[in-house]
């Protein structure tokens, strides 16, 4: 996808201000998700679409020196700002280049399959990047899910579900690679 096809490109003069935005609203939940996966020293962690490497960043920490970070986008201006010797930034278009295979202990993307419309070979691709037992972590919205549950006059999820409180719709997927997937988190 080049950047004439992609409303969002990193190259607007607002884009910081705009990845800032979203991190402060998608990071803790994004961050419990990935403590719940248990995300440990050692691990071998690809993120597809870093955007501004907030995520990145927290894995680096959470994997330290003897793990590994492989964050990838289009555009990696502000992945590149990150400061860790075991973090590769990568420009990378996720729907022509490839990724290893079964090299890593969690894949993680956010807000970036809903643009693709090749999404369907995009998650296969990344779920061969995963190591046996390893975990793909998949965020983005669930355009569905409103049939599916209660939700208040503006749209969202007004269920008692304690991991959905937040009032928030759903749209949130992880797989461990030993069970059918789909599992919401």
């Amino acid at each position: 996808m080049t950047s004439e096809e992609y409303l969002f490109d990193n190259d607007w003069k607002l884009a910081r201000e705009r990845l800032a935005a979203l991190e402060r609203d998608r990071d803790y939940a994004t961050i419990r998700c990935l403590e719940a996966i248990g995300v440990a020293a050692r691990w071998h962690c690809l993120e597809i679409g870093g955007g501004g490497g907030s995520i990145a960043a927290w894995l680096c920490e959470r994997v330290g020196s003897m793990g590994s970070v492989l964050a990838t986008d289009t555009n990696t201006r502000f992945l590149a700002a990150l400061d860790y010797p075991w973090l590769e930034v990568r420009t990378h278009d996720v729907i022509t280049d490839p990724l290893p295979a079964a090299e890593f202990d969690l894949a993680h993307t956010r807000l970036v399959l809903t643009h693709l419309p090749e999404r369907e070979r995009v998650l296969e691709k990344m779920a061969k990047a995963v190591k046996p037992g390893g975990w793909l972590l998949v965020e983005e919205p669930d355009f569905n899910y409103r049939e599916y549950c209660s939700r208040d006059r503006r749209g969202f999820d007004t269920s008692m579900d304690p991991r959905h409180a937040s009032g928030r719709p759903r749209s949130t997927a992880a797989w461990d690679g030993r069970h059918s997937w789909p599992a919401a988190l």
